[in-house]
């Protein structure tokens, strides 16, 4: 039996907004659990729910025709993942043959100034070998004021409260954009809107600083402009979740703040709650919603997934809702569409100094050991518009 069946969804209580709605989900053939939905969640999200009183569905977003291109103009579409492992030569060969062209790949402070002054490339040489070498385009990821990505010393020395952090951290984006011309785009920072989450919650961010506008602020005009002092016609990404209330609010405010941003990226996780594919029509508006921002000539899917965990979360269902997702973005007329993790990873990696949830850590399109699942060739016939090609 499906657990979008209506023996599954058992109740949906309607609370005035912005309160969360609840709802019974499946965790087994014989148990439910009562969860919460996120905020904003459309009822249509959940067409077999049993309500309580008739819910008003919101008017339909407007679809942007299939043979229209994506929205970067002649450029092709940019289909790609991210990838937090080394990969082979023949992994990226893989990817390409499956139209995935593209890997984000985060190039961390920590990788490559362990100690103060002293710059040692070979990590990053050494992620970037095999990528570069077969021929996929690169998006960097320079920047992240994430505990793994800082180093020891930064922190030490005050970390984001330091007077000069973000002259010194300008200083490392503009080394690496320098080092590494051949990479084609720079995405700087991560979801920044989320902040209070990752302080507060996961703990991937140290320091009160972080809850000042003003120096979230400055960190990205800082990196932004390093990465243009230092490659004047590289692309500079930046990203919001867009699971959270207020996304575009703060992406019109960097930009009205003077924070030149070319490509705009959106991240969001509809299924972390509800396991049912058809919630990728998410994807699709937040395209369009995000479209509506004057001044951002990009928007792309920076970072979406379904984790593989536990049954109801199926490889199944990651199948079925990448797919859809992916077909939302190009009609809505992304300009790229990144799957958020390649790699399964198999257990909390004690450098990162925080915990992971089992989804995070589930969130791939291979297993661990690098085989694929069913998502990923899914996407190949998206991508190429051929099943049997």
């Amino acid at each position: 039996m499906r657990a979008d069946h209506p023996a599954f969804v058992l109740a949906l209580v309607t609370v005035p907004a912005p309160a969360p709605a609840l709802v019974f989900v499946p965790v087994s053939a014989t148990r439910a659990v009562l969860v919460t939905l996120p905020v904003g969640l459309p009822p249509r999200a959940l067409p077999h729910a049993r309500t309580r009183a008739p819910i008003p569905l919101p008017s339909p977003v407007p679809r942007v025709p299939d043979m229209l291109p994506a929205m970067s103009g002649t450029e092709p579409m940019r289909w790609g993942v991210r990838t937090l492992r080394l990969l082979t030569l023949d992994q990226c060969r893989l990817l390409k043959e499956k139209g995935i062209d593209w890997v984000r790949i985060p190039l961390p402070w920590s990788f490559v100034e362990r100690r103060r002054g002293q710059r040692d490339w070979a990590p990053t040489d050494r992620w970037l070998s095999a990528p570069l070498e077969s021929g996929l385009s690169v998006l960097g990821i320079v920047g992240e004021g994430f505990a793994h990505a800082t180093p020891a010393w930064v922190e030490g020395e005050g970390g984001i409260q330091a007077p000069d952090h973000a002259r010194r951290l300008a200083d490392y984006v503009s080394d690496v954009v320098s080092r590494y011309p051949a990479v084609r785009g720079w995405q700087v920072e991560e979801c920044l809107n989320g902040w209070a989450w990752e302080v507060l919650g996961s703990r991937r961010r140290k320091g009160r600083g972080w809850a000042d506008a003003a120096t979230r602020l400055r960190l990205l005009r800082e990196a932004a402009e390093a990465v243009r002092r230092a490659d004047a016609g590289a692309k500079v990404h930046v990203t919001v979740t867009a699971d959270l209330p207020g996304w575009r609010r703060s992406a019109a405010e960097w930009r009205d703040a003077g924070l030149r941003i070319d490509v705009l990226g959106l991240s969001l996780f509809p299924c972390r709650v509800v396991p049912l594919p058809s919630l990728a029509s998410r994807v699709g508006e937040a395209v369009h919603a995000a479209r509506e921002i004057a001044g951002i000539p990009e928007i792309e899917i920076s970072a979406t997934g379904f984790p593989t965990h536990r049954d109801p979360w199926t490889h199944a269902r990651q199948r079925e809702y990448l797919a859809g997702a992916a077909r939302e973005a190009r009609e809505a007329g992304a300009a790229g569409f990144f799957v958020s993790h390649l790699r399964d990873q198999a257990h909390d990696d004690p450098e990162l100094g925080y915990w992971m949830p089992d989804q995070a850590r589930n969130l791939g399109i291979w297993r661990y050991d690098g085989t694929p699942k069913a998502a990923f060739d899914e996407l190949r016939v998206v991508i190429r518009e051929d099943r049997y090609g």
